[in-house]
């Protein structure tokens, strides 16, 4: 540590697992948070066991694996052992000691960067604690990120049947792309920043893409305001540890995450895990199903399917799928009501100039099928459309989706109908702050067709630029506008509409929010509350 620096261990230690030492980089002391030191076939790293572990205690327990390469910043010598903690180690430790992922954590350190040449040293590690530690070698959960990420994937390439998860973190590479059927049963976790340049965000998604048009089951966090150092937020997540111990090599893939099937249609859901092992069973609803013994298994009815390995054929079995496989009847999709996306009227023309109003339903869906009422003509294949006066009615549907009915009609009305309302009269403006304007007008109190709502439009310019400000119900006369621009002066106009049309705009008014000359107060207990290198 420090300048002690004894020599490397000679080559007659080679094979075996050496306590090893530490330079002090970090001011948390990750010895402190149960990091031990070790040297193994020439790799450093740092290893805290789980919280629940007790040594020569025949309990029964297996414990997960989370096994990290640090960034090319945090390399070290051989002497270093402690900089590849620096992202996430302290965080990690502290899950472990809450008890939230009881597992090892386990942190090699790379003298230049790279990883390829530790594998052999990593596996023989892991090897060793799954035989004398009570490590689970079916729940090894692979992460890292930049340039450890890029690691990450050289390593589940290169060793797919001992990866039970993988987590990338700003990564990526086009030259990842062939490689990745090799682990398509491993599920992958990717985040990335949208401003990041390497990776840049079209190399994720073409990944993201391809590992999912194969039939993969990969999540993508993407951060779109954020650049290359997402780490943090990411760890953050809510859902990030409880997904740690929920991972398990004997977890099959549903192809395309396809196990829910309309009840008119054949099921035909294709199940696997990872090729290459010795030998393999399933079962479906705890009753083992005859001739099953291949890593792939089609299910062609309802239930609960579950599958296990055997590595080599002297090995004992793996565990039953803790996270088994329900295959069900699936529900019509339920297409939602059509909504304007935006302060905007749908009777029209409006004045703020518009004679479309955008009309929509959530995106995500496989696919739209928006019809005009009149003719029933398809007008739109999107989540959006901009729709003249007329009758609408939209249709979604999911991928593997059921059959689905039609929404609701929304109308988009034409302001000169007949039988609209009566007109709003006497419009006036009062201003109350630096930042708000009180409106009032009359109606008819007793109107042939009463409005349904008075639409309120705002501008800075007077008699033209109009923008929907808000809508008030039937028969209220008054309206509060928040938020304005201090020393601005605002010009309104109100109109009342119904199901029928619009009436005539109002009079014009106007009013000037007051200055703003109040200086802010003093700041009050001001006080550090962290701080950090950087």
């Amino acid at each position: 540590t420090g300048g002690n620096n004894p020599a490397a261990p000679d080559w007659s230690n080679y094979y075996k697992i050496l306590k090893w030492g530490h330079t002090n980089r970090l001011g948390w002391n990750p010895y402190n948070y149960g990091y031990k030191c070790y040297w193994h076939r020439g790799m450093v790293f740092r290893v805290k066991f789980p919280k629940s572990y007790q040594q020569g205690v025949q309990d029964g327990k297996k414990y997960p694996m989370f096994m990290f390469f640090h960034g090319m910043g945090e390399r070290g010598s051989i002497y270093d052992n402690e900089y590849q903690l620096l992202h996430g180690g302290q965080l990690h430790a502290q899950k472990v000691d809450a008890g939230d992922f009881d597992g090892f954590l386990i942190y090699p350190q790379s003298t230049d960067g790279s990883f390829q040449g530790y594998f052999p040293a990593m596996n023989s590690f892991i090897d060793s604690l799954v035989a004398g530690a009570k490590a689970d070698e079916d729940r090894l959960i692979v992460s890292g990120l930049s340039a450890g990420s890029q690691s990450n994937y050289e390593y589940i390439y290169q060793n797919p049947k001992r990866v039970a998860s993988l987590i990338i973190i700003s990564a990526a590479a086009t030259t990842y792309y062939s490689q990745l059927s090799t682990y398509l049963t491993v599920p992958v976790w990717i985040t990335n920043g949208g401003r990041d340049g390497n990776p840049a965000a079209g190399i994720v998604t073409t990944l993201v893409d391809s590992f999912r048009n194969m039939g993969g089951k990969i999540i993508q966090k993407l951060y779109p305001t954020m650049g290359h150092g997402v780490w943090n937020v990411f760890w953050n997540e809510p859902v990030y540890f409880p997904y740690l111990p929920q991972q398990h090599k004997a977890n099959p893939l549903v192809y395309y995450q396809h196990s829910e099937f309309c009840s008119n249609e054949p099921v035909n859901a294709r199940l696997a895990l990872q090729p290459g092992f010795y030998d393999y069973e399933w079962d479906k609803n705890g009753i083992l199903i005859s001739g099953a013994n291949n890593n792939e298994y089609i299910a062609t009815d309802y239930g609960t399917y579950r599958g296990r390995f055997k590595r080599t054929s002297t090995s004992e079995w793996s565990a039953w799928s803790p996270t088994p496989v329900m295959v069900t009847i699936k529900q019509a999709t339920v297409t939602p009501p059509i909504t304007i996306n935006g302060s905007y009227s749908n009777v029209l023309p409006s004045p703020d100039g518009r004679n479309t109003v955008p009309l929509m339903v959530p995106s995500g869906y496989a696919s739209y099928e928006w019809r005009k009422i009149s003719d029933n003509s398809l007008v739109s294949d999107t989540s959006v459309y901009n729709a003249p006066i007329g009758q609408y009615k939209v249709k979604v549907n999911e991928q593997f989706g059921c059959s689905s009915d039609f929404s609701p009609i929304f109308n988009v009305i034409s302001a000169n109908g007949q039988n609209g309302p009566d007109k709003a009269n006497n419009l006036t403006a009062l201003t109350l702050s630096n930042s708000t304007i009180q409106l009032d007008w009359n109606d008819n109190p007793t109107p042939a067709f009463n409005e349904t709502t008075f639409e309120i439009y705002r501008s800075k310019t007077r008699g033209s630029g109009y923008q929907l400000a808000g809508r008030v119900g039937a028969d209220v006369l008054q309206y509060i506008d928040e938020g304005l621009s201090a020393s601005t002066k605002y010009y309104y106009i109100v109109r009342a509409v119904n199901n029928n049309g619009a009436a005539e705009v109002s009079n014009e008014a106007s009013a000037t929010t007051f200055g703003d000359n109040t200086a802010p107060n003093t700041p009050q207990n001001l006080r550090v509350t962290s701080s950090s290198a950087t």
